[in-house]
């Protein structure tokens, strides 16, 4: 979000400027595309050449790292970030990692110029980009992440100034205010993605709608369903079934768990089958309340209130063999078997798929039950659809 940098009325350039700063700073937080922009614009206002902004995982993860690139050659950039962003490498992390948040730590406090220019770090970055005095500050410290912030000055220009710093310490609480918006928005990103992956495993749809029955998010085995316009579909943002009654049935049902599910009513919701013109055995849908907890403030008039499952009885899960021989300890023919088998093959065919005599698909198909603890091959199908290898990804190719 592009802002003004004129003076703003009844303020003088400087308060201005810092104002505006800010908003950039707040900007960045919403959307991390803008945190270069803002650290250029900080490093501008603060006599620095490079800010370097990280968020350090204190356990396995990915990091965060960003920084003003201009006139820096990034090779150098990405050298620092990727060798020299740990406390191992980096000698002025421990200095901060002991540091009160939010204090301003100066290199020249713990380090002579002397040992300064015989590290590593003076050696490949700094000596490289004309860079000397520096400073740094512990910004947060969380449960997952370690987030120093640093400013470097050229060389050329010598200390920072009086002014300069304290306009740096007037930057430092809402850096820390913006990353920890930036940190949580991330969470809540990487949770969301996780939940999404694992929705879009399970071999039925789901459909959450709000109170009005406008959908709000379906996962992929129900777009897949709606897509095939057979028996239901989705048109405005609705589901609707193929047939003038089944599709009064299913915004009753859809009407009545709306009004349950924003505390309005008492109705459980229900099912009910729906017909399909490529007469296929109808899909059996089932309609229930759904209450997420502060979801008003999450999605304001938008609450989810009903969740719809659909199933296509012609839709069999497809297990990998490989996750079937890593759960099960099965041969590579014996999960080919065990795939075919759950696709609906008798063993004769199952044995002119494989290339196989029958004697040999009855010994594996023995191997089987033995592994698996069954004893009869519906048993075996049972099984196999409960467990959890069923939930594999459905853009994979199905058995012909």
């Amino acid at each position: 979000m592009a802002r003004p940098t004129g003076t703003r009325r009844g303020y003088s350039g400087d308060e201005a400027k810092l104002l505006d700063l800010i908003g950039s700073i707040y900007d960045a937080a919403l959307d991390p595309r803008e945190l270069p922009q803002a650290l250029a614009r900080m490093a501008r206002h603060c006599g620095a050449l490079w800010m370097p902004l990280s968020a350090i995982p204190l356990g396995k993860g990915q990091g965060l790292c960003v920084q003003n690139a201009d006139g820096i050659d990034p090779t150098i950039l990405t050298l620092f970030f990727q060798h020299y962003n740990t406390p191992e490498t980096n000698p002025s992390i421990p200095t901060l990692l002991r540091a009160p948040r939010g204090q301003v730590i100066r290199r020249e406090r713990d380090f002579s110029d002397a040992y300064w220019e015989r590290t590593d770090m003076f050696q490949d970055i700094y000596r490289p980009i004309g860079a000397y005095a520096s400073l740094g500050v512990m910004l947060l410290r969380t449960e997952h992440y370690f987030v120093p912030f640093g400013m470097v000055r050229a060389k050329s220009r010598g200390a920072f100034t009086t002014r300069e710093l304290a306009l740096f310490e007037r930057i430092i609480p809402h850096m820390q205010r913006a990353m920890q918006i930036l940190l949580r928005l991330n969470a809540l990103d990487g949770r969301q993605a996780a939940d999404q992956a694992l929705w879009d495993r399970l071999p039925f749809g789901v459909f959450i709608l709000d109170d009005a029955g406008r959908i709000l998010w379906g996962n992929r085995a129900g777009e897949t369903i709606a897509a095939a316009n057979d028996g239901l579909c989705v048109r405005g943002g609705v589901l609707l079934a193929g047939a003038a009654d089944e599709n009064a049935a299913l915004h009753r049902l859809i009407g009545q768990a709306g009004q349950t599910g924003m505390g309005r009513g008492l109705d459980a919701g229900g099912a009910l089958a729906l017909a399909r013109p490529s007469a296929r055995r109808p899909l059996a849908v089932l309609v229930a309340p759904f209450a997420a907890a502060r979801s008003e403030q999450l999605m304001p008039g938008r609450r989810p209130a009903v969740v719809v499952l659909v199933s296509d009885p012609e839709t069999t899960p497809q297990p990998a063999p490989e996750i079937l021989a890593q759960l099960y300890g099965l041969t590579a023919r014996e999960a080919a078997l065990v795939v075919l088998l759950l696709d609906g093959l008798d063993l004769r065919d199952a044995a002119e798929r494989l290339g196989l005599a029958m004697n040999t698909v009855r010994t594996h198909l023995r191997a089987v039950f033995n592994k698996t603890g069954t004893r009869r091959q519906a048993e075996l199908v049972s099984l196999l659809l409960r467990s959890v290898a069923s939930l594999t990804p459905h853009d994979r190719p199905r058995t012909e």
